[in-house]
């Protein structure tokens, strides 16, 4: 949880917190760079849907017009790793309890392809 000091001004509470959302995204790249485990695909998504909250609640504090190619960024960034996800999800719970055998397999093989065009 983040902790604001009450007196700071809005503008390095939005620092503080951006900086918290990018650590967490930095945390996580090496684990969707190399596909080693999902959960990192997971959280890099939680950082950038952090970050982008953190752009419409302090809207008055910080120029979206300046901020709007970031925004786009880290709404297409988001978008790659909803993608990664949603196969994730298939792999690890939809397919085990559908039996899938086969498909189980040609999905996994598939899973890394799919994160290698991640950030």
């Amino acid at each position: 949880a983040t902790r604001l000091d009450p007196d700071a001004l809005a503008i390095d509470a939005f620092r503080q917190i951006a900086w918290e959302c990018i650590a967490q995204l930095q945390g996580n790249l090496d684990m969707v760079l190399h596909g080693e485990d999902t959960e990192g695909v997971h959280q890099m998504r939680v950082a950038l849907r952090r970050l982008r909250s953190l752009f419409a609640v302090f809207g008055s504090v910080v120029d979206r017009t300046t901020c709007s190619d970031l925004i786009e960024e880290i709404r297409w960034i988001s978008d790659l790793l909803g993608a990664a996800r949603d196969l994730d999800v298939f792999i690890s719970e939809t397919l085990p309890r559908q039996g899938a055998g086969q498909a189980l397999q040609a999905a996994q093989t598939t899973r890394p392809a799919a994160g290698a065009h991640a950030p």
